[in-house]
């Protein structure tokens, strides 16, 4: 069985949950916007947050995999204001149409109920950490829905 993890991160949550997948047997491919946010980490949340509000969607480097070609996907993303980040927004629509996707969703604060109502209504199951990169009990929860 072909497994794909494909995911964005800012902060290194989302690379440390690839890691461990990498480890399971999961191909990894992370997600780069062409656009950076900014670097201070007060303008970066206003910034992704102030976008994700709206559902922005990045414009990405090429993408160089089909998830198509995969049995099982896990799509990664932070939780910006409560929602998707802009990276995965771009990639949303494609992933609903896999008949084998699941999201795992990373926050440093927040409950991500907006993202996961957004999920919800569209048959997708997920979870959510709060930040697997300090608390290494919460990849537990990844394993539970792999």
């Amino acid at each position: 069985m072909k497994k794909l993890f494909i995911y964005y991160s800012v902060t290194k949550n989302g690379d440390y949950i690839a890691e461990e997948l990498k480890n399971k047997g999961y191909s990894i491919y992370k997600l780069e916007p062409i656009f950076k946010l900014p670097r201070i980490f007060f303008f970066r949340v206003l910034f992704g947050g102030m976008l994700a509000t709206f559902r922005h969607k990045s414009i990405l480097k090429k993408i160089k995999i089909d998830i198509n070609d995969y049995d099982y996907v896990l799509v990664g993303s932070p939780i910006w204001s409560d929602d998707l980040c802009c990276p995965i927004n771009r990639i949303f629509k494609e992933t609903t149409k896999h008949n084998n996707i699941k999201y795992v969703l990373y926050s440093g604060s927040g409950n991500g109920s907006k993202a996961i109502k957004r999920l919800e209504k569209n048959g997708i199951e997920s979870i959510i950490l709060k930040e697997p990169l300090k608390n290494n009990e919460e990849l537990k929860k990844v394993y539970e829905i792999c």
